[in-house]
């Protein structure tokens, strides 16, 4: 017989490993994606990554996070 508490809490679980995963990664995204789409502009990741801050503040690290956290919880169970 399976345990109610179970399902509550694997879900709970997986909603915040699947939340730091999005968070953790979604940095490393946005800089691959600058240095795919512009290569004249970003030679390196690390010139990348202090020309986006620099330019635009680190929230521009997780623009487009939202669709991602949307749907994690729902990926990892």
């Amino acid at each position: 017989m399976p345990d109610t508490l179970s399902t509550p809490s694997h879900l709970f679980a997986g909603s915040l490993s699947g939340i730091s995963q999005v968070l953790t990664g979604q940095p490393f995204d946005t800089l691959k994606v600058r240095l795919q789409t512009n290569p004249q502009v970003y030679k390196t990741t690390i010139q990348a990554l202090k020309l986006t801050i620099h330019q635009e503040g680190v929230s521009a690290l997780y623009k487009g996070t939202m669709a991602p956290l949307a749907g994690v919880a729902a990926m990892v169970r």
